[in-house]
């Protein structure tokens, strides 16, 4: 994987099976601690649950801000799975933390 941004989002839209295989962790700042906790590794999981909404080629399937901003006011359950075992391919398409509100 590319250190830069645009190579992250351009290999996300391809389909190709080596996207499937990336894993979270391959994306996140190797300079920064891994998560003490599972409500941590949660938190995480939801942020880029909700980038890859964001980034959506349909403007009009994009969340808006006020939907993002009461997301982020929800509580969220810990995860059960390590972010080591989380695929990108599975937060881009699996919407697990976001309301279905979203999905119209």
């Amino acid at each position: 994987m590319g250190k830069h941004t645009s190579e992250l989002l351009s290999t996300l839209s391809s389909s190709s099976s080596r996207v499937q295989n990336f894993i979270i962790n391959e994306i996140l700042d190797p300079r920064l601690s891994t998560p003490r906790s599972a409500k941590m590794a949660g938190d995480i999981a939801f942020i880029a649950v909700i980038a890859f909404a964001c980034l959506r080629p349909r403007p009009k399937a994009r969340p808006t801000m006020k939907l993002v901003s009461q997301e982020f006011l929800h509580i969220k359950s810990p995860i059960a799975i390590p972010l080591h075992e989380i695929s990108l391919i599975e937060l881009k398409n699996h919407e697990m933390f976001m309301s279905d509100e979203n999905h119209k």
